[in-house]
């Protein structure tokens, strides 16, 4: 060794990729993502955008027609801050199509876009609303609606699981401190229930209270009702149109650079959005040129003037992202 040089530490003594007993007893940090509420400013170029939790930017909800044979086109698009709940958005899709002269019979809604509300709301306009619900953050085993008894007529609950009966039927607040019908069940019965532990019931915290409650709405009734026909292999065959959307998001994303665009406020944002979606609709219709498609044996679809009622079609509705652009 020449006089003056460093002594080889341990670490590169015993050569490259090798744990020495310094390194392996270091500790191991971490670093979580700062947390971004979707409400805060994301920055100070573009005080519109938001955060969810695919990052921070903007969320495009698009639609398209579904069974046309070769040629889709995008009959509707809204933008909107990143982390802007996707509950909702599929009545916003349907009135504004209905705007158009372009009412919908059956919507294939994503997964965010569904609920037991949305069911009925879109059930009392006429449109058959498809796509998969859940119960949340309820327990696998918990003792849930579905489970039971109900009246054929009305639909409201009978009787639990375990044989109680439903007393009467009375408003109470649930937890979103909305006033909704409950059905009452005898508490004595509830405490002696072998499932007990497992029912959703309130009221179990009080000791002396006579009677147990649960929430039975109209909502609720339409979510169980989707939760069983999900389960049904014939509703997945028909709900698997909806894929056809992934890909349209998919091309626009990395062949019209949505997921990229530049822009600083909701205004500029949505503008570009049209402009890029009226792009890619006669870009679609140029590739099937000379080919119309049928919705299940009705007219071929067309692009309906405006002020003119055009005819009811099978949507896809999808949410897509586009991020925060620098300066």
């Amino acid at each position: 060794m020449c006089p003056g040089t460093p002594a080889a530490t341990p670490a590169a003594a015993a050569g490259p990729g090798t744990v020495t007993p310094a390194t392996a007893a270091a500790p191991v940090v971490v670093v979580h993502p700062v947390a971004r509420p979707s409400k805060a400013l994301q920055s100070p170029h573009d005080p519109d955008a938001g955060c969810g939790h695919k990052g921070q930017g903007y969320s495009v909800r698009l639609a398209e027609t579904c069974h046309n044979g070769v040629v889709e086109l995008l009959t509707d698009h809204a933008g909107r801050p990143a982390g802007t709940p996707d509950l909702g958005q599929a009545t916003e899709t349907r009135e504004s199509l209905a705007a158009q002269g372009t009412p919908v019979d059956v919507s294939n809604g994503d997964a965010g876009f569904v609920s037991g509300a949305e069911i009925l709301l879109a059930r009392a306009a006429g449109t058959e609303l498809r796509g998969p619900v859940s119960r949340g953050s309820i327990p696998v085993d918990a003792v849930v609606w579905d489970q039971w008894q109900r009246d054929g007529e009305s639909g409201r609950l009978t009787a639990c699981p375990g044989g109680n009966p439903v007393l009467r039927h009375r408003g109470h607040k649930n937890a979103t401190g909305a006033t909704t019908p409950h059905a009452h069940v005898d508490a004595a019965r509830c405490r002696a229930c072998p499932l007990a532990s497992r029912c959703l019931v309130r009221g179990q915290h009080h000791g002396n209270a006579r009677q147990h409650y649960i929430e039975d709405t109209p909502a609720m009734l339409a979510r169980d009702t989707r939760l069983a026909e999900q389960r049904d292999p014939a509703w997945l065959v028909k709900y698997r149109v909806r894929a056809g959307i992934e890909a349209t998001v998919s091309e626009l994303k990395r062949k019209h650079s949505l997921g990229r665009l530049r822009v600083r406020v909701r205004v500029r944002r949505q503008g570009e959005d049209r402009g890029r979606g009226e792009g890619h609709r006669l870009q679609r219709q140029e590739v099937g040129a000379g080919e119309q498609g049928n919705v299940a044996g009705r007219a071929p679809v067309r692009a309906a003037p405006a002020g003119r009622r055009g005819p009811r079609t099978c949507h896809t509705v999808r949410p897509g992202r586009s991020p925060v652009r620098g300066r």
